[in-house]
């Protein structure tokens, strides 16, 4: 075939594959009913579930049609047995599913167990960007030893000499908290809430003193603060199990606040005799624990007194004269190898340790 006759031939193509599309416009032919491909079916769930599910991985392998291709209607045709593993394949997929009452998510595992430490792993990476790895107790379960709160506190020593570091310029405004929080990679709602608090003016029993320590402060005294606070941590907040909260009869929150006040506390206090042989005189003194509410009333019942060599503990003595909001109670002589009221128990002593009195009072204190 000559040039020429080449080039009329592609002219009578194009003409008349033009003529055709504008006549067939908008009708694409006969339309087969098919199924997904495996990669198109296994894709699809992967977009809805947000979980690397291979759901396909037991289907036969797509054949291609006539045309070459695996996607074509008269290539992906079902069979009975293909439908039996899709069924299977639904319900592969209905086992990641983690229902809540807010709907329905999608984990990569299958167990509650590992669902649960899933949610636990998230809770974690939440903390762990302005919190240590450390502050965690070991626990000895029938023999398994394991850790318990690891992670999830807060660096406090850090944020001490954050708000150290930048006191003065802090104070003459010349910086800001979200700049401080960003230099050095804290958290900037605490850090604006532990600076509010150093600066505080409302009277406190637990901040007072602290309050005082931090104004005159230096960064080698971190150490030291950071402690005191952490004790008073200790002693008012309780830190529970991430993994029971929520259970019936579990803790509602990880902090639980714990109130240091009772309304009875039993103690033991050791008394030496003095040296210049007088009473030893005890006081228990109520105060109002930085309230503002007045002075409290702090009444001191049964006291015993025992020699520290017998053990053996001694009933009080009313005290007299003891009326009104004034209350005392004087305990009995106890002196070494006797009885309170000098019976004799051997020779165990006597003379050895002076006699001495412990009297005990309560009072108001004003």
């Amino acid at each position: 075939m000559s040039i020429r006759d080449r080039q009329t031939l592609r002219e009578w193509l194009t003409q008349y594959l033009r003529a055709e599309s504008v006549a067939r416009a908008g009708d694409p032919g006969p339309v087969l009913l098919r199924r997904l491909s495996n990669a198109e079916y296994t894709y699809t769930l992967r977009d809805l579930t947000g979980v690397p599910l291979d759901p396909a991985r037991e289907f036969p392998v797509d054949s291609a049609a006539g045309e070459g291709f695996t996607n074509t209607g008269s290539a992906l045709v079902m069979s009975p047995a293909l439908l039996t593993k899709y069924f299977d394949a639904a319900k592969g997929v209905a086992a990641h599913a983690v229902p809540l009452p807010e709907g329905i998510w999608f984990s990569p595992a299958t167990t509650r167990r590992d669902w649960t430490e899933e949610v636990l792993e998230k809770i974690r990476k939440l903390y762990s960007e302005f919190t240590d790895a450390g502050g965690g107790t070991r626990v000895n379960l029938q023999g398994i030893v394991f850790g318990t709160n690891a992670g999830g506190r807060l660096p406090l020593e850090r944020y001490l000499a954050a708000t150290l570091a930048e006191r003065d310029a802090w104070r003459k405004g010349a910086i800001t908290v979200d700049a401080v929080a960003r230099e050095r990679k804290l958290s900037p709602k605490y850090l604006g809430l532990l600076w509010s608090t150093l600066n505080g003016t409302d009277p406190s029993l637990l901040l007072d003193d602290i309050r005082i320590r931090w104004k005159t402060a230096k960064l080698t005294d971190v150490h030291a603060i950071a402690e005191d606070i952490g004790r008073w941590q200790s002693g008012l907040w309780k830190f529970n199990s991430v993994g029971h909260i929520g259970k019936v009869g579990g803790p509602t929150s990880w902090m639980a606040p714990v109130s240091p006040l009772l309304t009875r506390q039993d103690f033991r206090l050791p008394v030496s005799a003095s040296e210049d042989g007088k009473d030893v005189t005890l006081y228990l003194v109520a105060d109002d624990a930085g309230d503002g509410f007045g002075a409290r009333l702090g009444h001191l019942g049964t006291p015993q007194t025992g020699c520290a060599r017998d053990a053996r503990p001694v009933a009080p003595r009313p005290a007299r004269g003891g009326a009104g909001t004034r209350s005392a109670s004087r305990a009995g002589v106890c002196r070494c190898g006797e009885e309170p009221r000098g019976r004799a128990r051997g020779d165990r002593g006597e003379g050895q340790v002076r006699s001495h009195r412990a009297s005990t009072k309560t009072r108001r204190a004003t």
